[in-house]
């Protein structure tokens, strides 16, 4: 996250941080928030658990990679069905990406069953070879659909606005 890097000459010390650039932007909002009096939570928020379940180590990497580009996000993988629904009473996922093509049964018949389980819990279904029937029944269960081939481009864009529908649709207000 951050780096601390001496530089000193003979006349001058300075100690300075090297931030990526969303820890840069942290700072930039506390340090405005402190200056306006405006209280500043204590220490960074957590980020979102993704659960993400395929068959394929390939894909499994792959989508891994892509979430965990957005420091936002942390990753879980699940090797099948049934180990995913071993995991996810025991964590806090803010979110399930699952493919489609799994052995022992079909990722949509997967996501059926986390979203009556677990109703809070968006449910994103992936898949290579996908159909407009698929993405329709898809839809009409409440799970978001993305092809593999638009996984690093659209993932991200897909959590955050599945979560923010779920957020939205529990708020209290």
């Amino acid at each position: 996250m951050t780096t601390p890097a001496c530089v000193a000459d003979r006349h001058n010390f300075r100690l300075t941080w090297r931030l990526n650039p969303c820890d840069a932007v942290s700072v930039l909002v506390r340090l405005v928030m402190a200056s306006a009096n405006i209280p500043v939570p204590d220490g960074p928020t957590d980020p979102d658990e993704i659960l993400v379940v395929d068959d394929s180590a390939l894909d499994l990497r792959v989508v891994t990679r892509a979430i965990e580009n957005d420091p936002s996000f942390r990753v879980r993988v699940a090797r099948g069905a049934s180990e995913a629904l071993e995991l996810l009473p025991q964590g806090r996922f803010a979110a399930v990406v699952t493919d489609h093509v799994m052995a022992g049964g079909t990722g949509l018949d997967f996501a059926r069953t986390v979203r009556s389980r677990y109703p809070a819990v968006p449910v994103i279904l992936m898949t290579a070879g996908g159909s407009e029937d698929l993405a329709f029944d898809a839809f009409r269960s409440g799970v978001g659909y993305i092809p593999k081939r638009r996984v690093m481009r659209e993932l991200i864009g897909t959590i955050r606005q599945m979560l923010t529908l779920v957020r939205q649709s529990h708020d209290p207000e």
